[in-house]
């Protein structure tokens, strides 16, 4: 399963959202919540051990923080800073987890760059909703983005990271950090690609990013985690405040100086019976020269895209359709790619 990223599916939550959706329910027992639960995470499981990898600790804000990094074969030996891409799970994931659904290290081998996957204290991230904050107890307390922002420099005084070519993405909780660290650290990013995820309604007000950042947002219509129109977050919409897309990327596209005049175009699907399809919005008239664009994925759930086809009903249920018609991490990189060379 490639899609499992912020998925609020335990016990009362699960049973108020099956309630909602199927009102025609008498009885939602705790046992069928957790027994759906124990079943998503099962067909997420965890990515095989790869050779490749290179697991480190570090210290930041008085945690011992953890992440894993890959490097492509014909890269290990090479002295020269590399591209990095930095990938932050979903609430409730892991690094393995986020690896696998987005399959990001296939592209870093096939183009060239390192990928390294954090780890967030309690499989979650501290991404600005005060609500979130509360809910994470004792891990509400830990400063990500100085966690993330001392990553980063480790990797550059490691001469492992090229300083002007590290990118930050992520789904759904590690997408709404993403889009906080773009506010709070923009310059530590050459460009950042939040998926399924719009701006917490906690920091939208406050976010005033050092400097214009390039962003490819890639969100769908029918998220019933993360509203298209702002909202309540979760399947029982307990779990903080979001603004909708449009002002999400209204915001960035302000920030950065752009005109409202967009390319568009349909990304080409590939399967017949796919019940939704995404467009692209491509904001390139900016006078930072930094771009803004979204992938609108039309119909779409709290899915991350991708060519995969693994049929998932309960999944499809509770989630939402996934998009067929582009791998993510193509995606992603390509615009990463497309920023440095502008």
């Amino acid at each position: 399963m490639r899609n499992l990223s912020e998925p609020a599916v335990q016990g009362g939550e699960l049973c108020r959202y099956v309630f909602k959706k199927e009102p025609s329910m008498t009885k939602c027992r705790p046992s069928f919540a957790k027994s759906v639960f124990a079943a998503l995470m099962a067909i997420a499981g965890a990515a095989p051990a790869i050779a490749e990898d290179i697991a480190r600790n570090l210290q930041a804000g008085g945690y011992e923080r953890s992440y894993t990094m890959f490097l492509p074969d014909r890269l290990k030996g090479t002295r020269a800073p590399l591209p990095v891409v930095v990938v932050l799970h979903g609430g409730l994931g892991t690094g393995r987890i986020v690896r696998r659904q987005m399959h990001m290290d296939h592209v870093a081998e096939r183009e060239g760059f390192a990928v390294v996957y954090p780890e967030g204290l309690g499989r979650g991230w501290n991404d600005g909703r005060s609500d979130r904050l509360r809910q994470r107890g004792v891990y509400g307390k830990a400063d990500d983005v100085a966690f993330l922002r001392t990553l980063v420099e480790t990797l550059v005084e490691e001469k492992i990271a090229d300083r002007s070519r590290v990118y930050l993405t992520g789904p759904s909780n590690g997408g709404m950090m993403t889009l906080r660290m773009g506010c709070e650290a923009a310059d530590l990013f050459a460009a950042i690609a939040p998926i399924i995820a719009n701006m917490p309604a906690d920091i939208a007000q406050s976010c005033k990013p050092s400097r214009p950042v390039p962003i490819l947002l890639i969100n769908a219509t029918a998220d019933p985690l993360v509203p298209w129109n702002g909202g309540g977050v979760g399947l029982a919409e307990e779990r903080g405040q979001v603004v909708s897309t449009e002002e999400t990327i209204g915001f960035w596209r302000r920030t950065n100086g752009c005109s409202e005049n967009a390319k568009k175009a349909d990304i080409a699907e590939e399967r017949a019976d796919d019940r939704t399809n995404a467009q692209l919005e491509l904001y390139r008239e900016c006078a930072s020269g930094a771009p803004v664009a979204l992938i609108r994925v039309v119909g779409g759930g709290h899915r991350i895209p991708g060519r995969e086809d693994r049929p998932h009903p309960v999944i499809d249920w509770v989630f939402g359709p996934q998009n067929h018609s582009f791998e993510t991490a193509e995606k992603v990189w390509s615009f990463f790619a497309g920023t440095a060379q502008r």
